[in-house]
């Protein structure tokens, strides 16, 4: 008993093949690398339940078909198959899902995308990596100096929060996955994403976390709008009401989605492939018309921009340096970048290059975004590093003003024991001299 349940599916059913009885005239018994189809009937149709898997959905079943003469029904775009039939698993996927599958071509082609989504997980896994040592630094550095805190860094520090959150769940969740699916696709290690309740929680929290980035970067688009058009004293206290939307807003979004997700998600485990569900509009809508809004927030800033160099009569080529300058550092922040990702990858039907470059720029970007926002509005910023500099050079200063207190104290401690004028030293008044002048040799030597 131990053995046969230590046997893989493929072997246990490869064994009951070899061990059954073989009717004539019927469909011989198949394993297909999901299911172990048994031996049908001629002229008739065998269902089994859908195989427990992250995309399939598992109350439906999958089918086979054994034609009149006694084999399986082959499908005609799948040459291969014809010799051992054709399972139908499409009543197994959402029709998204099943589309998806269906585009990815033939399978070199396939084997070729699936290597590209291999290499751009451990991009992102690099990347998410590197932005949460960063961020963690800058919320550190912000949370450390008080005099750096004011209107504008506040909203920084939201930015960055939601940006380390997101960050975290999404090297948590690509560690469960790398260790449960990827190196087999039989799950040996029970994860997160075995735990049904779980793991939809964990993609909840993901999907609010990467909407309140959205919703930051927008606040610091307004921000910034307001700063150069409103009054400074009014755009202090609007600050305060940023931070809060920022993190308010997201909620009844994705309490729309966790509802629709509830009832339409057609039964998948853990919501596999959410992000092609047409439930996800409740997030995907939102976010691109933030998208639109910071996109011509930029545009106004540079325009204002370009207006104030010019009348403050600065050379031409200064005044065209300075507004790419500023546009090149506010893309990140307002997150212009997500318009390309957002657009979403080119079908899979067509070139596997175009493909692995969207990829590649998209995850790119995505996972380094807050290395890149970290390091442009605190590790290198001027008052930043101005005010860290001071620190550590008024660290330094103290800790040598320190020593030489302490070298200072030990020398006089020694003076005072070696000195002829102690109180225990028999030496005299009148050899004091002498000894005062040994004293200096031996130090000169």
């Amino acid at each position: 008993m131990d053995e046969i349940a230590s046997l893989s599916p493929a072997q246990k059913c490869l064994e009951s093949i070899s061990e059954g009885a073989i009717i004539p005239g019927w469909c011989q018994p198949v394993w297909d690398d999901f299911l172990c189809w048994p031996q049908t009937e001629n002229g008739s149709m065998v269902e089994l339940p859908c195989p427990d898997g992250r995309m399939s959905r598992i109350k439906n079943k999958a089918f086979r078909i054994c034609d009149y003469s006694g084999r399986w029904e082959g499908d005609p775009e799948w040459e291969d198959v014809n010799l051992t039939g054709y399972s139908n698993y499409s009543a197994c996927f959402a029709p998204h899902m099943w589309n998806m599958l269906m585009d990815l071509g033939e399978e070199y082609e396939s084997d070729i995308r699936i290597k590209i989504a291999r290499i751009t997980r451990k991009i992102e896994f690099i990347g998410y990596s590197i932005s949460t040592v960063c961020l963690l630094v800058s919320l550190f550095i912000f949370f450390k100096f008080r005099s750096l805190r004011n209107a504008r860094t506040r909203l920084h520090i939201n930015l960055l929060a939601t940006l380390l959150i997101n960050g975290v769940l999404r090297l948590i969740l690509y560690s469960d996955l790398a260790f449960t699916f990827f190196e087999t696709y039989e799950e040996t290690m029970k994860g997160i994403h075995s735990i049904k309740m779980l793991c939809e929680f964990m993609y909840i929290l993901l999907e609010f976390s990467k909407m309140a980035v959205f919703f930051c970067m927008l606040m610091e688009g307004l921000y910034l709008q307001n700063l150069i058009s409103v009054h400074v004293f009014r755009v202090a206290k609007l600050a305060k009401v940023y931070i809060l939307l920022g993190w308010i807003l997201p909620v009844p979004l994705i309490l729309m989605w966790m509802m629709c997700m509830i009832y339409e998600g057609e039964g998948v485990t853990c919501w596999w492939g959410y992000h092609d569900h047409p439930c996800f509009w409740f997030l995907q809508g939102p976010m691109l018309c933030i998208l639109l809004v910071n996109f011509i927030l930029l545009i106004f800033v540079v325009r204002v921009l370009l207006t104030k160099l010019k009348t403050s009569k600065t050379p031409e080529l200064h005044q065209v340096r300075k507004a790419t300058k500023a546009a090149f550092i506010l893309l990140p922040l307002l997150g212009i970048p997500y318009i390309v990702i957002m657009i979403g990858p080119p079908s899979l039907n067509r070139n596997w290059v175009e493909f692995g470059l969207w990829a590649l720029i998209s995850h790119l970007f995505v996972s380094f975004q807050g290395f890149i926002i970290a390091l442009l509005f605190c590790l290198t910023n001027k008052e930043v590093t101005f005010v860290v500099g001071k620190k550590i050079r008024d660290f330094v200063n103290s800790e040598k003003r320190n020593r030489r207190g302490t070298d200072s104290t030990v020398l006089f401690k020694v003076y005072r024991r070696q000195s002829p004028f102690s109180a225990n030293d028999q030496t005299t008044q009148d050899q004091a001299p002498m000894v005062k002048d040994s004293l200096i040799v031996s130090t000169n030597l």
